[in-house]
C-alpha cells in the first residue's frame, strides 16, 4: 500500500484516525489530535490501513522469530 500526504489512516490494530504528513521508503509521519493536542509519530507503512478497511490478520505477521509455540 503507498499513501500520499494528507491521506487517512489508522493502525491495523486500531486507535484514532490519522492523517499522514510525510512519507520516506518505509517509514510514515501521521499526525493526530488526542486530548486537545496535536500528537505526531512515525509508522512502519506495514503497520498501517486506509479507515474502514478490513483488518487482516496472517500467521507469523510478528516482527520477533517463531519460538516454535506459546
Amino acid at each position: 500500500m503507498t499513501y500520499g500526504i494528507g491521506d487517512k489512516v489508522k493502525l491495523s490494530s486500531g486507535g484514532p484516525t490519522m492523517t499522514v504528513e510525510s512519507v520516506s521508503g518505509s517509514k510514515v509521519i501521521c499526525v493526530w489530535f488526542y486530548d486537545h493536542q496535536v500528537r505526531r509519530d512515525v509508522f512502519d507503512i506495514d503497520m498501517l490501513r486506509t479507515p474502514g478497511s478490513p483488518v487482516v490478520i496472517t500467521r507469523n505477521q510478528s516482527r520477533f522469530r517463531d519460538s516454535g509455540g506459546y
